[in-house]
């Protein structure tokens, strides 16, 4: 049985997806990708990161997040609030999610002791991903998909290939694989590669409905 956190969805899904992390708190008062959160790259945890109890991993497209509740589960939501997968962890203590430097990734209480894990030992300078499809893979030096939950979300986000925050402040998203029509964007047009591409003013996120 998944516990869910119910207080929290409503603030969630009406939040601006930003990459990175966040907490509870910062979601329901933010409205942009700001810039006063503990920031991990986008969708992504590193050797030594780690996911405090209270904080959000969002995917870099804004359709999926990793929470690590209060009550020490860690769900994977999509943004409208879907469970896809948790390992159910409710009540055992959980303080901290951490990629450690052999690969594998895990979930400790206070004291330092594992609740959970994802078994990936065998696995040094390995790669957590949470990817815009929904997926929360593990992968090793050599690319290999070592560990998932195996999730998918069926979203009408885009897929976001980079922002220019520093000069333009344009962000670029690929929304080929999106199949409504027409997408809320600044601009959206066919490159040379007959890629559907869109530009919006940052921190707006791209998408098709």
């Amino acid at each position: 049985m998944i516990r869910l956190n119910s207080a929290l969805l409503g603030t969630v899904v009406l939040a601006l997806a930003g990459c990175g992390v966040g907490t509870a708190q910062e979601l329901s008062e933010e409205t942009s990708l700001g810039t006063s959160r503990q920031e991990l790259s986008c969708g992504v945890m590193r050797t030594g990161e780690s996911l405090p109890r209270g904080q959000i991993l969002w995917n870099c497209n804004g359709s999926a997040y990793l929470y690590h509740q209060n009550d020490g589960n860690i769900v994977l939501y999509t943004r409208a609030g879907r469970v896809l997968w948790s390992p159910n962890t409710y009540g055992r203590g959980s303080a901290v999610l951490t990629l450690q430097p052999d690969g594998n990734l895990v979930l400790s209480n206070s004291a330092g002791q594992p609740v959970w894990s994802t078994g990936t030992w065998n696995s040094p300078g390995a790669v957590v991903r949470l990817q815009d499809n929904g997926n929360f893979v593990i992968y090793d030096t050599a690319g290999r998909n070592v560990w998932s939950t195996e999730t998918l979300v069926n979203s009408p986000y885009c897929t976001l290939l980079g922002c220019d925050t520093q000069f333009t402040g344009i962000c670029t998203y690929d929304c080929t694989n999106v199949p409504a029509r027409p997408c809320q964007a600044t601009g959206c047009q066919t490159n040379a590669q007959g890629r559907y591409i869109c530009f919006t003013q940052y921190p707006a996120v791209a998408y098709c409905q």
